[in-house]
C-alpha cells in the first residue's frame, strides 16, 4: 500500500491536516476547531440554508488539498462520517483518496491514525 503524502484526520469537534514523511515524522500543517451539538456528537460547522455540516467540511477539506494538492491523501474520522463526506467529495479528490478509516473517537489521533496509513512512529511538530 502507497503511504499518502497527507492525511487529514476529522473529528467531532476539530479538523487536523498532517503531512507525514517517509521517516516516520509528521507535521501539523493545519488544525480547525468548530462547535459540537453535544447530544448527537454532530460537528455544527458554518450551519447555512444552503450547505448542511458535511458540505463545510468539505469545503474545508477541499481548501487544504488545493493548497497542499497531495499526490494520494488519506482521511481518518468517525465512522458514522465516513460515508456521508465521501459522498459530497468530487471525484477527482476520490481518486487522489487512499483511504477514509472509519474510527471510535476515542482512537482518533494523529499516532494512530498514521500507523494504520504508515507503520512507522509519528512525531508531531507544528508549523509556527
Amino acid at each position: 500500500m502507497k503511504n499518502p503524502n497527507l492525511i487529514i484526520v476529522i473529528g467531532y469537534k476539530k479538523l487536523f491536516a498532517y503531512m507525514p514523511f517517509s521517516d516516520g515524522n509528521s507535521i501539523l500543517i493545519k488544525r480547525i476547531e468548530y462547535a459540537c451539538d453535544g447530544q448527537t456528537d454532530t460537528p455544527l460547522v458554518n450551519w447555512c440554508n444552503e450547505h448542511n455540516t458535511y458540505q463545510a467540511l468539505i469545503g474545508m477539506i477541499e481548501a487544504i488539498l488545493d493548497r497542499y494538492q497531495p499526490q494520494i491523501w488519506g482521511l481518518a474520522c468517525p465512522g458514522e462520517m465516513c460515508e456521508k463526506i465521501t459522498g459530497y467529495l468530487p471525484r477527482q479528490r476520490l481518486g487522489n483518496l487512499l483511504d477514509c478509516i472509519g474510527m471510535d473517537p476515542e482512537e482518533i489521533n494523529v499516532a494512530n491514525v498514521a500507523r494504520i496509513f504508515t507503520t512507522a512512529p509519528v512525531l508531531q511538530k507544528e508549523f509556527a
